[in-house]
């Protein structure tokens, strides 16, 4: 799954962003949290609740909750890699 819409939050707050399937289906989501500077700003740690708020295609009317934690290694400014483990169910109602 690839994830779009995600902007640079300092200290955390909620962004909407989905998960795209190669078929072209999306499942919109919602999360917020907190996101903290490691090693100097180096490193991101974040982490927070997820909420699965509709889609398209096969993800059409899915509802449902969880939660995610991650850390961002690098700069947006010069690149970085995140990584992200996340726990939601997420179904049709």
């Amino acid at each position: 799954m690839e994830r779009g819409n995600e902007p640079e939050i300092k200290g955390g707050g909620d962004e909407e962003g989905g998960l795209g399937r190669s078929d072209g289906s999306i499942l919109f989501t919602k999360s917020g949290g907190t996101s903290t500077p490691v090693d100097g700003g180096k490193r991101t740690a974040f982490e927070g609740p997820y909420e699965c708020t509709g889609g398209t295609g096969r993800f059409e009317g899915f509802q449902g909750t969880g939660t995610y934690k991650g850390e961002r290694v690098g700069s947006l400014k010069t690149g970085s890699d995140t990584y992200i483990d996340a726990s939601f169910n997420c179904k049709m109602p």
